[in-house]
C-alpha cells in the first residue's frame, strides 16, 4: 500500500501537518501557473510540461495523491499518460482536463485511464479546487480500504501459520526453515514482492495439514512411498493453492504454491507446459529448497547438498542455485552458533529451538530449528505448567 509522500505546511504555531502531493501536467506554462496558484495553499504541487516529464516526476517525487492532466499534449497525450499512471501508480486518483467533450474521447479515457473526473478546460478556480478536494477524499478512502484489507490478509496468514504450528510441528519447522532461506535468497536475487515470496515459503506446506502425521514424517525422511502414499503427497501443492485462492491478494502466493514441485525444465507437477522463467520465481526457489532441505535432512552437508543439486542443474533455475550457494557461504562465515539450555519461561520471540521438544509420551511438540513466536512460547509454558514436558529447552545463539 502506498503512503502519502508529502511536504509540510504550518497549521498552528509549533504544529505541522502534511500536505498531499498533486501532479499537474499541461504543455501550456501559463495554465500550469494558474492551476498551481489555485492549489498550492492546500497541496504540495509538482508540475510537468508533458507526459514523459510527468512519468519522470512520478519516479523522482511520487507517489502522488492525484494527477491532473491536460488531454491534448504533444507526444504522449493525456489518455496514454493516465493509462501509464493506472499501471505504475494505481492508487493515484486521475483527473482529465479537456476542451474536447466528445463521447469518443471520454469513452477512451474512461476505459484506458480509469478517470475519476473530467474538467472542462480552462476550469474555474472553484471547479478545480472542488475536484481536487473530491479526489483527495477518494484517495483517502482507497488508502483506508487497502489498510483494512492488508490487515485482514496479514491476519489470515498469521492464523494459518498458527494452525500449522499447532497441528503439525514437523511441517511448521520445515516451513520456518524455508522462510529463512527464502528471505536470504530473495535478498541475494534483489527480487521484488518480498512479502509474497516470504508468505509463500511460510505456507508452502499448508496443503499437508490433512495428511497423516506418520505419512508426512515418512515423506520428509525420503523413505520410499507406496503408490497411494505418493498420490496423497503429490496433491499437497494443489491443496495449499486452493486453500489460499479465496483469500484477497493471495492469488500470487497461491500460484507459487501450485507450482512449487515443478522443475525448471518443465518436469514435475502439475503436468502442463509451464517451464523456465515462465514459472513463478517463488515456485522456482521453493523447488530448490525442497530438494536442498531433503538432502540436508538425510545427513548431507550443506556443501554436498548444493553440489548434488548443481550436478543436475538443468532441473533447477541456475540463478536460484547461485543465490542459495552465496547464502550458505555467507552463513558459514558468520560467528558460530552456541547452544544453551534455558527455562521455558525465558523463551522470547526470535529465539531458535535447537532440539525438538517432546511430550512425555514421546510425541513431538516442537521441531528443531523452529523460531519461537509469542504463541509458541505461551503454548510451551502451558505444557510446563501441566507437567506435560520438561521445563528446560535448548536454544541456539550467535556469538
Amino acid at each position: 500500500m502506498s503512503e502519502i509522500s508529502a511536504a509540510r505546511m504550518p497549521s498552528e504555531p509549533g504544529q505541522d501537518i502534511e500536505k498531499e502531493k498533486v501532479l499537474l501536467v499541461d504543455d501550456e506554462e501559463s495554465l500550469l501557473k494558474v492551476y498551481s496558484h489555485a492549489l498550492q495553499d492546500t497541496y504540495n504541487v509538482v508540475t510537468a510540461s508533458n507526459g514523459k516529464d510527468a512519468l519522470a516526476k512520478l519516479e523522482q517525487s511520487g507517489p502522488f495523491a492525484m494527477v491532473i492532466s491536460d488531454m491534448h499534449m504533444p507526444g504522449m497525450d493525456g489518455v496514454k499518460l493516465l493509462e501509464a499512471f493506472r499501471q505504475k501508480a494505481p492508487d493515484t486518483v486521475r483527473i482529465m482536463l479537456t476542451g474536447d467533450d466528445g463521447i469518443d474521447v471520454a469513452t477512451n479515457a474512461i476505459n484506458k485511464g480509469a478517470i475519476f473526473r473530467f474538467i472542462s478546460k480552462p476550469p474555474r478556480r472553484d471547479t478545480l479546487t472542488a475536484a481536487a478536494a473530491d479526489a483527495s477524499q477518494q484517495y483517502h478512502l482507497v488508502q483506508a480500504e487497502q489498510s483494512v484489507l492488508q490487515q485482514t490478509v496479514n491476519g489470515s496468514v498469521e492464523a494459518l501459520t498458527n494452525v500449522l504450528q499447532i497441528a503439525n510441528p514437523t511441517i511448521f519447522g520445515r516451513s520456518t526453515r524455508f522462510r529463512r532461506l527464502m528471505t536470504a535468497c530473495v535478498k541475494q536475487l534483489g527480487a521484488p514482492n518480498v512479502w509474497e515470496l516470504e508468505t509463500a515459503a511460510s505456507l508452502s506446506h499448508i496443503g499437508m495439514i490433512a495428511a497423516p502425521t506418520e505419512l508426512v514424517a515418512k515423506y520428509f525422511s525420503g523413505a520410499p512411498l507406496t503408490g497411494k502414499e505418493k498420490a496423497t503427497m503429490d496433491r499437497f501443492p494443489l491443496a495449499g493453492a486452493e486453500l489460499l485462492a479465496s483469500i484477497p491478494r493471495m492469488s500470487g502466493v497461491s500460484e507459487i504454491l501450485r507450482y512449487q514441485l515443478k522443475y525448471y525444465d518443465g518436469s514435475g507437477l502439475p503436468s502442463d507446459d509451464l517451464a523456465g522463467d515462465a514459472l513463478p520465481l517463488g515456485a522456482r526457489i521453493l523447488r530448490v529448497l525442497h530438494d536442498y532441505d531433503q538432502h540436508v535432512e538425510s545427513a548431507l552437508s550443506s556443501h554436498d547438498a548444493l553440489r548434488k543439486l548443481q550436478d543436475d542443474d538443468t532441473r533447477y533455475d541456475r540463478k536460484v542455485l547461485e543465490a542459495l550457494r552465496d547464502v550458505t557461504a555467507k552463513q558459514e562465515t558468520q560467528e558460530p552458533e552456541t547452544v544453551e539450555s534455558i527455562h521455558i519461561s525465558q523463551l522470547r520471540p526470535g529465539m531458535v529451538i535447537d532440539e525438538a521438544v517432546h511430550l512425555r509420551n514421546g510425541s513431538m511438540l516442537v521441531s528443531a530449528g523452529q523460531t519461537v513466536t509469542k504463541i509458541l512460547a505461551d503454548k510451551l509454558a502451558n505444557f510446563v505448567d501441566n507437567a506435560a514436558i520438561e521445563p528446560m529447552v535448548r536454544i541456539r545463539c550467535r556469538g
